[in-house]
């Protein structure tokens, strides 16, 4: 019997990655805004603070270890499953100094989220929205407080590689179940 990664069969596993690398070319060189954001805040997504209790990190989208499990700028854990999501997820940490052209999707898309509506995750047809990620709240300047400053066509690349992701049925299924996390995360910081 072959071995499943969430609810596929390790042979689906490269349309996976061929639909990863489809959104980080149609995402391409966009940036939340058209200045290094790493130099407002120290480049904070790239770290966990000092003293932080746990590391921070990314999810990755389903596939997507296998195009970074190589990689030595990155940790990839298995996170159990959670509510929410098929299957064990994986988690990357980073060393604080990745080839960019390599970083994981959710870095590429951070401090924006795909996001679908709770009556929209079991439609056939749908288009996410792009939303300020609520859990880059504490981190981001460009959302913290609220606030929204992502340059639209950076929101407008994000939503084209989601759509691009959302022909899949995996990868729309986890952004469903990552977009059931963000309204968990509102309800908590809201």
């Amino acid at each position: 019997m072959k071995r499943t990664i969430f609810g596929i069969k390790k042979s689906g596993q490269s349309c996976l990655t061929a639909h990863i690398k489809r959104a980080y070319r149609l995402i391409g060189s966009a940036t939340p805004i058209s200045a290094d954001c790493g130099e407002l805040c120290g480049a904070a997504c790239c770290s966990s603070p000092e003293g932080a209790e746990s590391e921070y990190g990314m999810l990755l989208f389903p596939g997507e270890e296998l195009l970074l499990k190589n990689d030595p700028h990155f940790t990839l854990s298995k996170l159990p499953s959670a509510p929410g999501f098929s299957g064990s997820v994986w988690f990357a940490t980073c060393d604080g100094s990745c080839d960019r052209k390599h970083r994981p999707l959710s870095c590429r898309i951070f401090p924006a989220i795909p996001y679908l509506a709770p009556s929209q995750r079991k439609s056939k047809e749908v288009f996410p929205a792009v939303i300020p990620d609520p859990r880059a709240a504490i981190v981001c300047p460009l959302v913290a407080h609220g606030a929204n400053h992502i340059e639209e066509q950076f929101c407008e690349a994000v939503a084209k590689a989601a759509v691009s992701l959302m022909k899949c049925p995996v990868h729309k299924k986890f952004l469903a179940a990552l977009s059931a996390l963000c309204d968990d995360y509102r309800r908590f910081l809201g």
